[in-house]
């Protein structure tokens, strides 16, 4: 699973259509202006980091989990029965840790 991480945002077909579509097609999708609103900074994600019962490292945790199924769902739309459709690019791992470090 590791190394299936590790793949570039622009050669998945589903981040690259997105960036396509919005004429961003040699831009990480990272850089996309709605990557920002839509995995990081969602309402589930605040809602999560308001939390006082868990530990930051709990709710880093919960965050980053929040950040990939929301880019999952922003990109690929619903998974079905695909596995490896919701594969999430390397850039976007760095970015969610970045955002919502392990502790």
């Amino acid at each position: 699973m590791e190394g299936k991480r590790n793949i570039c945002c622009l050669s998945s077909k589903y981040s690259y259509k997105v960036l396509k579509e919005d004429n961003l097609k040699s831009r990480c999708i990272t850089l996309h202006p709605k990557f920002k609103t839509r995995c990081l900074q969602n309402a589930e994600i605040k809602s999560a980091m308001e939390s006082e019962e868990t530990s930051l490292c709990d709710i880093n945790q919960k965050c980053r989990y929040i950040a990939y199924r929301y880019y999952v769902r922003w990109i690929v739309g619903t998974l079905g029965e695909q596995s490896n459709t919701g594969i999430v690019p390397l850039c976007v791992h760095r970015r969610v840790e970045e955002k919502f470090p392990p502790i």
